[in-house]
């Protein structure tokens, strides 16, 4: 993956806001086609490519409309977030019902009442989160955000002269200037989101915390769809990127697993009822949990052997690094002025 220092980069992402446009659009009838099948409830896949939809959806929304946002913009992403949010229960306890599934399935006689049991209070949980998800997504109003973000994108669209809102909160008279300058902001997204992760990865070699490396998690996840975006405006080198940060979100997606099941289990044992009546299950729970701990170690120190120094790290910079010195700061810092 080779850095491009000329002004290819720059050129190819000229006047390229319809292209995130069309990509955003296509993220925005994802989220609108799944809706109506995580409102059933039972879609497991439903509930997880929805949530992924709205992250990608949120991703676009940031980069077409950067901060300062209008009054409307910023209801219309705190809704695709809210969306999100209330389901991250209901996922997690399907993710952890599929490992319970998987360790039943293989009919371990020492320990099919301990997953036996531990999918029965899942499935508790899932359908108490699952109810409080729905009510709350029915007062959330899926529908008018959809068709809210459709108008928004079909303004986008439209020619400088006839909208007021491809840039928004600019003047008309400053139009033009917003359409030579969108590779400013493609790229200044960009410098803010990897500047978010380096940062969060660094601070982590030295806090080994579940909050700060749950942070780290979070800005990989913003760094990756901000990049997808990038790739549908050719930007070369994006490939390369995407299979770095997908194999180090691989990492963390399987201590996120681990770490939601132990709080899940932690949960479980608190509960007065569930010691007295349960002795022994409650003493191989806790097994369990330091045997999770360890592998949770294993994956944090595989992320971390792949990222500061070492070779895929190095080229990741130099690719960030390479599209940053394509624009110059200075019309960084003037486009961020506006």
């Amino acid at each position: 993956m080779q850095p491009d220092h000329g002004t290819d980069s720059l050129a190819i992402m000229r006047v390229r806001r319809e292209t995130v446009l069309e990509f955003a659009r296509k993220h925005l009838n994802r989220f609108k086609k799944l809706a109506p099948k995580v409102l059933q409830g039972d879609d497991r896949a439903a509930i997880h490519d929805f949530r992924v939809a709205s992250r990608r959806l949120q991703q676009m929304l940031d980069l077409l409309y950067p901060k300062p946002r209008s009054k409307r913009i910023r209801r219309l992403r705190s809704g695709i977030q809210r969306s999100r949010q209330l389901l991250s229960s209901t996922r997690n306890c399907d993710v952890l019902l599929q490992r319970v599934e998987t360790s039943l399935a293989r009919k371990r006689a020492g320990q099919q009442e301990f997953w036996a049991t531990l999918a029965n209070y899942l499935e508790n949980r899932r359908a108490e989160s699952m109810q409080e998800a729905l009510e709350k997504l029915q007062k959330l109003n899926l529908p008018e955000i959809v068709l809210r973000l459709q108008d928004c994108f079909h303004a986008g669209s439209q020619s400088p002269q006839d909208s007021p809102h491809f840039l928004p909160g600019a003047p008309p008279s400053a139009v033009p200037a917003a359409i030579e300058t969108f590779d400013c902001r493609v790229v200044r997204e960009l410098q803010t989101a990897w500047n978010s992760f380096n940062a969060q990865v660094t601070k982590a070699q030295g806090n080994r915390q579940s909050a700060t490396l749950h942070m780290v998690r979070i800005a990989a996840k913003r760094l990756r769809y901000l990049v997808e975006g990038i790739n549908e405006l050719g930007v070369p080198g994006c490939k390369g990127v995407l299979m770095t940060l997908r194999r180090l979100q691989r990492h963390w997606g399987y201590w996120h697993d681990l770490e939601v099941m132990e709080q899940m289990m932690a949960e479980m044992l608190a509960r007065p009822k569930f010691l007295r009546n349960h002795l022994l299950l409650a003493m191989k729970t806790e097994r369990l949990m330091l045997r999770n701990q360890k592998i949770k170690r294993i994956y944090e120190k595989r992320f971390f052997e792949e990222t500061i120094g070492s070779a895929d790290w190095d080229n990741l910079k130099l690719w960030v690094n390479g599209l940053l010195e394509a624009v110059p700061l200075s019309a960084l810092k003037n486009q961020g002025s506006r």
